[in-house]
């Protein structure tokens, strides 16, 4: 965490009840666990409903959030389509008015999951470009981790938050792409 994290953060949260704040995410290695002024960062996200994996073209994403490129990077305080990274932050309030993570099994899909439904109670969601916090990307996981509780997750966003027609969609594309 950068110097000052803390008093920014802290002034966005007091000055909207109903935003979901994004933070800038500090790329860092097992090799490389200090922040410098050049470090790569990750600001935003928007969120791949259903399509190829811009990483691994032969693998379907479902719901899925996505880096914005460097190049289009929100400035500070923009409207962002979806939170993603090392942190974010939201009033206590929020969270428990639209149910926390409640029905989420294991790790993934928390990001798309606390997004969408800030929209969806009439918030929004912002990013915090001069709030920067540090994040490991590993090279392999060191967790176990659950496809079945993945999917689950995926179905139960589409089944809970979207229209009954984009539902069936997801669980189509799922079917021919996930089994």
């Amino acid at each position: 965490f950068e110097p000052g994290w803390y008093e920014k953060a802290l002034e966005r949260l007091e000055s909207s009840d109903n935003t979901l704040w994004g933070c800038t995410c500090i790329h860092m290695t097992a090799g490389n666990m200090e922040i410098k002024p050049d470090s790569r960062t990750y600001n935003g996200a928007t969120l791949n409903f259903f399509g190829p994996n811009k990483n691994k073209p032969h693998l379907m994403q479902f719901i899925e959030p996505v880096w914005i490129p460097q190049a289009q990077h929100p400035k500070n305080n923009d409207v962002i389509p979806c939170v993603l990274g090392a942190a974010y932050f939201m009033p206590r309030s929020l969270f428990f008015q639209i149910g926390g993570m409640r029905m989420l099994r294991h790790w993934g899909s928390s990001e798309p999951y606390l997004s969408l439904k800030v929209w969806l109670a009439g918030g929004e969601c912002r990013q915090m470009t001069d709030v920067r916090i540090g994040h490991q990307f590993r090279t392999a996981t060191t967790y176990t981790y659950k496809f079945s509780a993945s999917l689950y997750n995926k179905l139960m966003i589409a089944a809970t938050l979207f229209p009954e027609d984009a539902t069936k969609f997801i669980v189509e594309k799922m079917r021919q792409h996930a089994m």
